[in-house]
């Protein structure tokens, strides 16, 4: 293990297709891997597993996608528009191919960029995904965008975190809740989470393409996951020919959040093979 002196985080910035910039931190020497935002999460999210992933020998990476933090979003945000700026990501850092770890909304651009881009991806992890949106779950994408669109960010950060976060994870940081909706509001943009909803809700993608995805792949839930169930989960790793499904205990939605030295090992293991 080495210090943090000696595994500066770097902050780089990597250019789409259409010019856009998008900023990314990477720390630590070794084998490449990316980890890609939530929905609403920034770089800053990652910063505990770039750090844990650098201490074990790994280059680990996250990026602002289109949409989050300040970067800017096209009027129709599409996953063709986010497998390719992984892929501007990846010509970034030099790597030709690379692991891919992508959480929720993350992982539907590593799914777009593994069907688009196979050759690019060495292992999967696809972390409390959901392969389409079912009947239920579209009213729940729907109620959020009117949320942001009407009242913005604070409102739909107040009402997505019993979704994204466990009971016990809430009941144990209640006092820190009013900090999690102030972190949410200073990252995000209105215009920023209209853009990615509407593309969530445009195109989820199908669980049918699932069976597309040649990398050997590993399906990541919390039993306590409200939204990508581990039976959901577990439907969405029978299509995948090479796929494994790891069910955390106790954990919500963000798992890397609520247990990150648990998601640490589990996926440090899986990369390895």
């Amino acid at each position: 293990m080495q210090g943090d002196a000696a595994l500066p985080l770097e902050h780089l910035r990597a250019r789409t297709y259409d010019g856009v910039d998008l900023p990314v931190d990477v720390r630590g020497n070794g084998p490449g891997v990316i980890f890609i935002n939530g929905l609403t999460q920034t770089t800053a999210h990652w910063r505990t597993q770039l750090r844990l992933f650098a201490e074990a020998g790994w280059r680990a990476a996250a990026y602002d996608g289109r949409g989050q933090g300040e970067v800017p979003a096209p009027e129709a945000l599409t996953r063709e528009h986010h497998a390719r700026d992984l892929a501007a990501v990846q010509d970034a850092l030099g790597w030709e191919k690379c692991h891919v770890v992508g959480f929720s909304h993350g992982s539907r651009v590593a799914i777009a960029h593994a069907l688009r881009f196979p050759a690019r991806v060495d292992r999967l992890v696809l972390v409390a995904p959901s392969g389409g949106l079912n009947a239920s779950r579209r009213l729940v994408v729907q109620g959020w965008r009117e949320l942001a669109d009407k009242l913005g960010p604070e409102s739909l950060a107040r009402q997505s975190l019993p979704w994204i976060l466990s009971d016990r994870y809430l009941e144990a940081h209640a006092a820190e809740i009013p900090l999690m909706v102030k972190a949410a509001v200073r990252r995000n943009r209105r215009e920023g989470i209209l853009a990615m909803l509407d593309g969530l809700l445009r195109d989820p993608g199908t669980p049918d393409e699932l069976e597309r995805i040649t990398a050997p792949t590993l399906l990541m839930t919390g039993s306590e996951d409200r939204f990508s169930t581990p039976a959901i989960v577990r439907t969405l790793m029978s299509r995948i020919p090479r796929a494994k499904l790891d069910v955390v205990e106790g954990a919500g939605h963000t798992v890397a959040i609520e247990m990150p030295d648990i998601f640490f090992l589990r996926v440090d293991a899986f990369l390895r093979g």
